[in-house]
């Protein structure tokens, strides 16, 4: 039951704020391609709002080995940052970012969420400060405040051509890659 209610959790995060141009290579890796203008707020607030933060969890840490915990406490981290990633992507205007979902070493019902710059290499540093304050925004209400604040960022960096409907809330280009361990939850959290 818990599999089946954390299934296409990150799938339904990315798509929010990308196009279906999905390559899925058999299970894994998944790679995100969007150019897009972003659901409207209330859907982004409905889908957080789907996936809420535990109560049990106080304050989610992000380390060198990213986010870290028992997997059924994760479907909220989940979902907030494959939207972040989505808006790193386009902040970068357009390199490619990464989401790996492993707990590498740690027990079977432990998992995590390790994200990888354009580089290959970990989160910029200001950026893993913008992932925490997103995992743990206690409501959709302050985590749209802060993707409003990351979408502004990417747009001023990175600006697109207004469309001929004057559609002045696209985003820059996002490519997000999805890769996964074989724990037996990892495949429904990706």
């Amino acid at each position: 039951m818990q599999a089946q209610r954390l299934t296409a959790i990150g799938h339904r995060a990315l798509r929010s704020l990308s196009t279906q141009t999905q390559t899925n290579m058999a299970a894994s890796p998944k790679i995100y391609h969007g150019n897009f203008t972003p659901l409207p707020d209330a859907d982004l607030a409905a889908l957080i709002d789907a996936h809420p933060k535990p109560s049990s969890i106080s304050h989610y840490s992000y380390g060198t080995a990213g986010f870290r915990y028992e997997a059924s406490l994760l479907p909220c981290v989940f979902v907030r940052m494959g939207i972040f990633a989505a808006l790193r992507s386009a902040s970068l205007g357009g390199e490619e970012v990464g989401a790996m979902i492993t707990a590498s070493h740690n027990a079977e019902p432990d998992n995590g969420m390790k994200l990888a710059d354009s580089h290959g290499g970990m989160l910029d540093a200001a950026w893993e400060e913008h992932a925490v304050s997103l995992a743990n925004a206690p409501d959709s209400k302050h985590a749209l405040a802060l993707i409003h604040t990351l979408g502004d960022y990417a747009r001023g960096h990175h600006p697109t051509k207004i469309g001929k409907h004057g559609n002045d809330k696209q985003l820059p280009k996002m490519v997000v890659h999805i890769g996964r361990d074989t724990r037996s939850h990892s495949p429904p959290l990706a």
